[in-house]
């Protein structure tokens, strides 16, 4: 799905327990838009007439979550693989694996309010380090040492702040990409 992958070559199968497959359906109000899902990678801000898979990848991140302009929100308390389907087959959200289908349906009198109610059930999300809000340098990737320390000086003689160089893939080791 992703590129290359280790694989163990002496994998033994087990079964640990019974799940199940599941999908819930969707009736949409007519102009009803469907915000949400986590960060992709297509630029998409409204999901309807649209398909989605929510699997984590190197540029995407999922969220169980959607948002709709009717003032609700569903919350999906789900650890599987998703799919967001509305096309010509239906309005659904269809489960890969899941021992019972739990979501929780939020209403609010606007985003805020909305928000609120997924932060009351997960949890206040911890601020970031302030340095992480500053200008993070990345590219596909620094070949030597000397070419990433080149970058940094650079950023410092032109006295632009700078917080962070993002040293990508090419240092990982041959044959280990993802690790």
């Amino acid at each position: 799905m992703d590129g290359e992958r280790n694989f163990v070559n002496n994998l033994v199968s087990q079964k640990v327990r019974t799940a199940y497959r599941g999908k819930l359906y969707f009736k949409w109000q007519e102009k009803e838009r469907i915000h949400g899902l986590g960060q992709g990678e297509e630029g998409i801000y409204n999901y309807r007439g649209t398909t989605q898979y929510l699997y984590q990848h190197n540029m995407r991140s999922p969220i169980p979550f959607f948002v709709s302009d009717q003032g609700y929100g569903i919350l999906f308390d789900c650890g599987s693989l998703m799919t967001f389907n509305d096309d010509c087959r239906g309005s659904y959200v269809y489960f890969d694996t899941i021992d019972q289908l739990s979501y929780y349906i939020i209403q609010g009198n606007n985003l805020d309010e909305i928000m609120s109610g997924v932060r009351r059930l997960t949890g206040q999300a911890p601020m970031l380090p302030k340095w992480s809000f500053g200008y993070i340098q990345s590219k596909e990737a620094y070949h030597t040492q000397e070419e990433l320390l080149a970058i940094a000086n650079e950023y410092r003689k032109r006295k632009i702040p700078i917080d962070g160089i993002v040293q990508d893939w090419n240092t990982w080791e041959d044959g280990k990409w993802g690790e």
